[in-house]
């Protein structure tokens, strides 16, 4: 599916059926990621969570130096490494990936676009004023949808262009 609406406050479950299913051929990217998750294991098993955010619970054999161990819920497991990636998978598939590009930037989105020319003056103004808007989300609107639309390839035309501007450096 291309898009998750339920109308209400989503669920883990949904949330890591959404990103799991995903294609996998793809790279997939956020931008400040780190809400977004948050979001997400809010409404996680209070251990489970406890065990995504705390690494150090999670080696192999309690040994510092092992491997990290996913956390398993449900039918999933999950990998979060702040600022970094966050990682979900059914067990015994694919992971899927979802690359934190924000701290490339170190910048708002907005600012981004402004410094890379991404997007028209008009599209960035659409951007300000969905980000200005945020906190009085209550409901699934077409503008919103519009904005978050918007915002998907706002960021995919940004990470082209980050990514021709890697190529030409080297």
């Amino acid at each position: 599916p291309d898009l998750l609406a339920t109308g209400k406050p989503l669920h883990w479950t949904e949330c890591l059926s959404f990103l799991a299913d995903m294609p996998r051929w793809y790279i997939y990217v956020s931008y400040f990621f780190d809400y977004d998750v948050t979001m997400i294991i809010r409404t996680f098993p209070e251990e489970r969570a406890r065990r995504l955010l705390n690494r150090h619970l999670r080696h192999v054999n309690n040994n510092p130096r092992a491997s990290i161990l996913p956390v398993d819920i449900g039918e999933f497991q999950v990998e979060y490494l702040p600022h970094k990636e966050f990682r979900v998978r059914r067990k015994g598939c694919h992971w899927r990936i979802i690359s934190d590009v924000g701290q490339f930037f170190q910048t708002s989105f907005l600012k981004t676009l402004e410094k890379w020319d991404i997007g028209t003056s008009e599209e960035r103004e659409m951007i300000a004023k969905g980000k200005a808007m945020r906190s009085e989300f209550t409901e699934h609107t077409k503008e919103i949808e519009a904005y978050n639309a918007l915002e998907c390839v706002l960021l995919e035309s940004l990470m082209h262009e980050f990514r021709e501007e890697i190529g030409r450096a080297h």
